[in-house]
């Protein structure tokens, strides 16, 4: 796959296969690689000639007798070497349904698609900083959070940050990390020499916990998952109607419980909104199940409903860059091969987002 860029339908038989003779115990970091590949498998093997998820493709045509449709998996990168027009054509002429795997690295820019539907980013902003600071603005809430732009400098640490022992730290077009508060500053006044960072706290005896859409408030509620019904989560599923979509919103505990006391996600003014992936993660076994699962359940690989899907990532991405365009000092042009970088210094907290330049030299 790596060599060629895809791996296709028919020979995905003998990809199954070397899947199978993938160890269920690793040690360290090999053991995440042993997840991945054993929940890969599950995924292909739900995804492929399944006959309950029936998209149709542009020509009208859909899988012959309820058998479902084949499955390629392909490589993002690989469609980043193609133009525009050209990658689009491919798709279209194809495939009828993209799903990305979640999470996507930063370091890829999803593929952008209206035609094939696709259960994934809406567009390669979705899967950057900017849309963290996004779903904070329209949830109203989200862990205290600066995103500075390259140049900047630090004297100290800004005061949000210093009753979290810990900040979680993205370079731009990377992968979060986890700082000591207590070293921070070197750290990132380094960063910014090179790149735009986004700083996060991630608090005392910080949880973090997962809610797969898309989901029914109802039946969570009496499963136990009271989550569901936090105020962030409630608007977020509306504003950005994920019940046409699938991934799962990231929930984080930022207050230390009390020593002796029994864990209670029922107590959900503890928990900040932290993130939003869209598409079937691979990371945990269990999550992902519960996603297909409902991409089953809730049939949103039905005609209607991609339409439906079709016309909230329009919408979702045409707010997300609007959100952005207020924030650079000039108007961005968007580029298909790069993610526009912040201009000024932006704090999230309490709420609301405000300038905040007065965190640099």
């Amino acid at each position: 796959m790596f060599e060629v860029g895809k791996l296709a339908d028919e020979t995905l038989d003998s990809f199954l296969s070397e899947l199978k003779k993938v160890g269920e115990t690793g040690e360290g970091e090999a053991q995440r690689y042993f997840d991945h590949a054993l929940t890969l498998q599950d995924t292909v093997r739900f995804l492929r000639h399944n006959g309950s998820i029936q998209p149709v493709h542009q020509s009208g045509d859909s899988s012959p007798h309820g058998t479902g449709l084949g499955l390629d998996l392909v490589r993002c990168e690989s469609l980043q070497n193609l133009d525009h027009d050209t990658c689009a054509r491919l798709l279209r002429k194809n495939y009828a349904l993209l799903v990305s795997m979640a999470p996507l690295t930063n370091e890829v820019r999803p593929v952008t698609s209206c035609i094939p539907p696709h259960l994934g980013p809406a567009i390669p902003e979705v899967n950057s900083a900017w849309f963290k600071l996004f779903i904070y603005v329209v949830s109203g809430c989200g862990p205290p959070t600066l995103l500075l732009s390259k140049g900047t400098r630090l004297r100290t640490l800004p005061t949000v940050f210093h009753e979290h022992d810990k900040l979680l730290v993205t370079t731009w077009g990377h992968d979060p990390g986890t700082v000591p508060t207590s070293c921070a500053l070197v750290t990132l006044n380094d960063a910014l020499t090179h790149s735009a960072v986004l700083i996060q706290a991630q608090g005392k005896g910080s949880d973090q916990t997962y809610i797969p859409f898309p989901f029914d408030k109802e039946q969570e509620l009496n499963k136990g998952n009271f989550l569901v019904s936090h105020p962030a989560v409630e608007t977020l599923t509306k504003e950005l109607e994920l019940h046409h979509s699938c991934g799962y919103i990231t929930m984080m505990r930022t207050r230390k419980m009390s020593d002796g006391s029994e864990e209670s996600r029922g107590d959900i003014s503890d928990w900040q909104l932290l993130d939003c992936n869209y598409g079937i993660p691979l990371f945990d076994n269990s999550l992902n199940k519960e996603v297909c699962s409902r991409v089953l359940a809730h049939n949103i690989c039905s005609g209607e409903s991609l339409k439906l899907l079709t016309r909230t990532n329009r919408e979702t991405a045409l707010r997300l860059l609007d959100f952005i365009s207020q924030y650079q000092v000039d108007s961005f042009v968007v580029n298909n091969n790069t993610l526009p970088l912040p201009t000024q210094n932006l704090l999230f907290c309490d709420g609301k987002i405000v300038l905040s330049n007065g965190y640099g030299y």
